[in-house]
């Protein structure tokens, strides 16, 4: 085996939530086999996984494989699926969306094909982890924040859900109505919504501009590290959101408007046994009552 190609056909998330797990990998192979070489074949901006930089990145790849089909070894390369529901859904028909399926998937890669076991490992340091010395923007996004030192931090993801895992109705609207006329509180977003908005409402992409790549997604993450509420729909933003620094290390409030069956991440095998930090919500409905509720309990108490 000279290559380990990991594959996903799949959106920005996907390479997220299975990042530490890559790293891993790469770090447990390298000390075997310093000789090796990892290329990670996806459809996304590379820039999402500039922290594992010894990951080459391809984008042809991926497009001549099933993407339901499993690991497999072709021409000295090994092949991994990094998708939740590859090898005919194995784990996520009993872990759906959850990292329970993610771990389940590597750990039966890692002790039959790599040598070494998952099961070493506390569960809560394979939880996506972005070492963001390697994220571009960083000391603007620094001095930006600091011009709003003292005030309570909202992130809105508001930006369309690509998945069907939310409706895509405004939130931006009733958050106006909510903050009122409170100088207290800063609200980040990425959609401005159509709406003209006051200073107290800042486009988050401000915070980092001129960046060298399309995909912001890693900004955003190191943003979201700073705010008391991050407020979704599962989307790119508020996937990225979800990491060791939030779920661990601090304790805001992670709220989605979304419909996943898993909405803390969690199945049966771990739900009982990780606890988290941060606090974790959801509503799944789309009613404006209790989205203007639930905007006002999260920005305004």
């Amino acid at each position: 085996m000279t290559k380990i190609l990991f594959y996903n056909h799949h959106a920005n998330g996907d390479l997220h939530v299975s990042r530490t797990f890559i790293k891993t990998i790469i770090d447990n192979c390298k000390q075997k086999d310093p000789n090796l070489e990892f290329i990670y074949s996806h459809k996304n901006d590379p820039v999402l996984l500039c922290d594992i930089p010894e990951l080459k990145h391809d984008s042809e790849i991926y497009k001549k494989i099933d993407p339901h089909c499993g690991d497999f070894i072709f021409d000295d390369v090994f092949y991994i699926n990094t998708w939740y529901h590859c090898k005919n859904n194995i784990f996520g028909q009993y872990f759906d969306n959850s990292f329970d399926c993610l771990f389940y998937l590597f750990n039966e890669i890692a002790e039959f094909r790599l040598g070494f076991s998952f099961k070493q490992y506390v569960p809560e340091i394979l939880f996506p982890n972005i070492d963001f010395d390697f994220v571009e923007g960083i000391d603007h996004i620094n001095s930006e924040l600091e011009k709003y030192k003292g005030k309570k931090k909202v992130l809105i993801a508001n930006g369309p859900a690509m998945s069907g895992q939310c409706a895509n109705f405004p939130l931006l609207e009733p958050a106006t109505k909510v903050i009122g006329t409170n100088d207290t509180i800063i609200i980040y977003t990425n959609e401005e919504e159509g709406l003209k908005l006051d200073e107290r409402f800042i486009k988050s992409d401000t915070l980092f501009p001129a960046l060298k790549t399309k995909s912001n997604l890693m900004q955003h993450a190191y943003l979201s590290t700073f705010c008391d509420v991050i407020i979704g729909r599962a989307s790119g933003v508020s996937t990225f959101a979800f990491n060791t620094e939030n779920l661990f290390k601090r304790s805001p409030i992670i709220f989605n408007f979304s419909r996943l069956p898993k909405p803390n991440w969690l199945s049966k095998q771990f739900e009982n046994t990780i606890k988290y930090n941060a606090k974790v919500e959801r509503y799944e409905g789309s009613d404006p009552t209790k989205i203007l509720e639930h905007l006002e309990r999260l920005i305004i108490k």
